[in-house]
């Protein structure tokens, strides 16, 4: 059950996926000591060599699973990056954070309404 949406060569993507996620809590653990930009530089590239795998190895059979897991990991790329804005100490709201926010807003409001389609297309693909 765990691999059947993968292609028969890859059955392992699932591991990938959950060596990423520690990977990330492994970073924010054991870099907590360190400056918070730090921590998101490591995180961001992190997530970009996840993502060149993920281009590269195309684990699974939906091509729209594909996309969808791409997607994702562009939308935590943003808003890691994009985070590094609002980690600086300052009182004021300055233009360019609106428009990081506003960035960063989009491309997860984006994944988010993606996903849905996803599920929306495999309910109707299941009950038909």
């Amino acid at each position: 059950m765990i691999y059947q949406g993968f292609k028969n060569d890859r059955y392992f993507w699932e591991l990938v996926n959950t060596i990423r996620k520690v990977s990330i809590l492994a970073i924010n653990v054991f870099l907590s000591r360190e400056r918070l930009a730090y921590r998101i530089i490591f995180l961001t590239l992190l997530l970009f060599l996840f993502y060149r795998l993920q281009i590269r190895m195309e684990p699974y059979k939906n091509l729209i699973n594909n996309q969808l897991e791409r997607i994702e990991i562009i939308a935590g790329i943003f808003t890691l990056y994009g985070g590094i804005v609002f980690v600086q100490d300052q009182t004021r709201i300055n233009f360019i954070e609106i428009i990081v926010f506003i960035l960063i807003m989009g491309i997860n409001i984006y994944f988010v309404l993606f996903w849905i389609y996803c599920m929306l297309n495999t309910f109707k693909h299941n009950y038909q």
